[in-house]
């Protein structure tokens, strides 16, 4: 009876330590009284559906950093007294809360990973507090105006996010097309895309843009001609968008094109080879996009590159590059700097170092506005389509953040 009442007090004590937030154990993987005996990367992301072409671009950079410091070894690290080999573990969270929660609980219950990536506004939402409790970095954040978020310390966000990018791409727009006033801006039905039209509404005002026309659609929508055509009636001229998956944007432009638009398309940190493929390429011609590589590929990501077709065969993702790559290089060199898989000795080397990477030196910021350091800042290359391929024009530093 006073083991049963002991067993009693123990899971309650365990319930209410990870209601507060309160790390159970190392999720290091360790031999049985001993060091951590390898470096796990989970990775809870969408690998089929429509934004299949995201995930999989994410878990290939993952995929390929590890390759490099396997090739080597893997990373030292000081409490195992030798270089650990990096292992990559992946589901497919379908770009829905539910799998994702599925999804995160394996990874850290059952695979005990040392970190876990993801994507989404929900699906990182979902994935933040249990991060938290497990006391594991989370790569990769919501969109939401509300993250980074100093309520989840170890959550970082690993792309630039809308605050970053549209700014930058609003200004390129305008250089390159002045005469363009009236803008649309459509947007997945989430907490995410709910905050892309205050974003771009903000930012357009600058530029004497006005945004006539602006509304979301609901997961799956493949006909989107009664939005198109409320657009068109709006008299739009440039249509902008962040959150709607590669799949979506390719099903809308070729929709748009045969309605009888011949303006202009904007997207941020998309897939332009993919969007091309669905649209086709005369369709696609112009779209201008921003945080993601085109052709040329740089010097600094070649080798990548080559490693990419190599191991997958092309045609090559450049969002595989840039962002993803660019975004996951300073966790990997955080790792390799500190010889820790200690959270909290990484969280701290992330928020004061600077790192190289394919895309150039970032570093992580965003405190006055976000409340914490959490928040990557990279240089962002600006393509345009042409012939169904993005070619960089451009690379461009994020706006200033707006007053809040």
């Amino acid at each position: 009876m006073r083991s049963k009442r002991f067993l009693v007090l123990v899971m309650g004590l365990l319930m209410v330590l990870a209601l507060a937030g309160i790390p159970l154990m190392s999720a290091c993987t360790t031999e049985e009284g001993g060091g951590p005996t390898s470096i796990k990367m989970g990775l809870t992301t969408p690998l089929s559906g429509d934004a299949a072409a995201w995930g999989i671009a994410q878990l290939r950079a993952v995929e390929l950093l590890a390759d490099e410091y396997n090739a080597d070894g893997g990373i030292y690290i000081e409490a195992a007294g030798e270089k650990l080999l990096i292992e990559v573990i992946a589901y497919d969270d379908k770009y829905t809360p539910s799998e994702t929660a599925i999804c995160a609980t394996r990874l850290i219950e059952q695979d005990k990973v040392n970190f876990i990536h993801n994507m989404g506004e929900e699906m990182a939402t979902t994935v933040a507090p249990m991060a938290r409790t497990a006391g594991i970095i989370q790569w990769g954040t919501s969109w939401e105006l509300s993250d980074p978020n100093p309520d989840f310390p170890l959550s970082f966000s690993d792309l630039m996010r809308n605050q970053e990018m549209y700014g930058a791409l609003i200004a390129s727009f305008h250089e390159l097309h002045p005469e363009v006033t009236k803008i649309g801006s459509w947007a997945l039905n989430n907490s995410g895309g709910l905050s892309e039209h205050v974003i771009i509404e903000a930012s357009a005002g600058d530029y004497g843009m006005d945004v006539v026309f602006w509304d979301v659609f609901d997961w799956g929508t493949t006909d989107f001609t009664p939005l198109i055509l409320t657009a068109l009636d709006a008299g739009v001229e440039a249509f902008f968008s962040s959150s709607p998956p590669p799949d979506s944007v390719g099903n809308f432009i070729k929709q748009a094109r045969d309605l009888g638009f011949d303006g202009y398309f904007c997207v941020t940190a998309s897939e332009t080879y993919y969007i091309a493929e669905i649209a086709g390429a005369e369709n696609a011609e112009g779209l201008m996009s921003i945080a993601e590589i085109g052709e040329p590929i740089p010097a600094a990501a070649q080798k990548y590159a080559d490693a990419y077709l190599a191991k997958y065969g092309p045609p090559l993702s450049t969002m595989c590059l840039i962002p993803w790559l660019q975004g996951s290089q300073p966790l990997f060199q955080a790792i390799e700097r500190t010889q820790s898989l200690d959270a909290e000795v990484i969280a701290e080397e992330l928020r004061t170092g600077t790192f190289d990477t394919v895309g150039g030196t970032c570093w992580f910021g965003g405190e006055d506005f976000y409340g914490i350091a959490n928040q990557i800042q990279m240089p962002m290359p600006l393509s345009i389509c042409t012939n169904g391929i993005p070619v960089t024009v451009d690379w461009v530093d994020a706006a200033p953040y707006p007053a809040k």
